[in-house]
């Protein structure tokens, strides 16, 4: 079916609108992907950052340690 054969038969809006449907499904698809994506890299962050930190506390513990003896 041509898109001018639909627009006449079904009106302007009516394609309007569902044209704009369907790109709003696709903004909320494409941007649902990158939010996961993001929150998995985030959380490849936290974890090095909570390693680094618990390394750090380990090396002023043993520190504190040797400055008490």
């Amino acid at each position: 079916m041509d898109l001018m054969q639909l627009i006449s038969s079904l009106g302007f809006p009516i394609i309007a609108c569902c044209a704009c449907g369907w790109f709003i499904k696709y903004l909320t698809e494409t941007h649902a992907t990158e939010i996961r994506r993001l929150n998995e890299q985030h959380d490849t962050e936290v974890k090095e950052l909570v390693n680094a930190i618990n390394n750090n506390t380990m090396a002023l513990n043993k520190l504190c340690e040797r400055l008490g003896e």
